[in-house]
């Protein structure tokens, strides 16, 4: 399991790898152990994740004639928890197929390690835009807005995290947030098919 300190190390140094600050990556543990717990990253994102459901399932409610008790809920939570774990894995999954073609291969540890703490410095202001909605302060349309400008912000952050860790040129660094960004949507669009959402 994470410890505080290494959840607090961990989010410090990808601040400091986005602020550029000299020897910032030198706070990740980017040995073979420290890859691996890098996905565990999913269990403090955990209470986000359930509010981020929860904000989906009101939003659904808002948005049609259904009412929460008519919802499938079981079926939303294992759609929901598929797509995560396809998000979380999918994107490093390519990499470590296309990694050596790409010449990048050398930096996959470093920069998978720094994207999966990302995520969770990403989701802590998503998660507070989705609380305010789950608590009926803001609505759908306001929060569904609010995400859009958190998601643009995400994926700028993704490539400032891509042109310091692996170091590659600016269009290179685009191409690889874009191929990160495709995939997830790709994701979302299949299995929603899959499942009739």
């Amino acid at each position: 399991m994470l410890s505080l300190a290494e959840i607090v190390g961990s989010l410090r140094a990808v601040v400091g790898i986005v602020l550029g600050r000299p020897g910032a990556i030198k706070g990740l543990d980017v040995s073979y152990d420290g890859f691996w717990r890098s996905f565990l990253v999913i269990v403090p994102m955990a209470p986000l994740l359930a509010l981020g459901f929860f904000s989906q399932q009101k939003a659904i409610v808002e948005q049609s004639a259904l009412t929460a008790d008519l919802l499938p809920t079981g079926q939303l939570v294992f759609v929901y928890l598929l797509l995560i774990l396809v998000d979380l894995v999918a994107f490093p999954l390519a990499l470590a197929l296309l990694g050596r073609t790409l010449g990048i291969s050398a930096r996959f540890v470093p920069y998978v390690v720094a994207l999966n703490w990302l995520s969770l410095a990403v989701a802590l202001p998503v998660g507070f835009v989705q609380l305010l909605h789950v608590a009926g302060i803001i609505a759908f349309p306001t929060a569904f807005d609010l995400q859009f400008v958190l998601m643009l912000g995400a994926l700028g952050l993704q490539y400032v995290v891509t042109r310091a860790v692996v170091g590659t040129p600016i269009p290179f660094s685009i191409g690889l947030v874009v191929f990160n960004l495709f995939l997830s949507l790709a994701a979302q669009s299949a299995i929603g098919r899959l499942f009739g959402f």
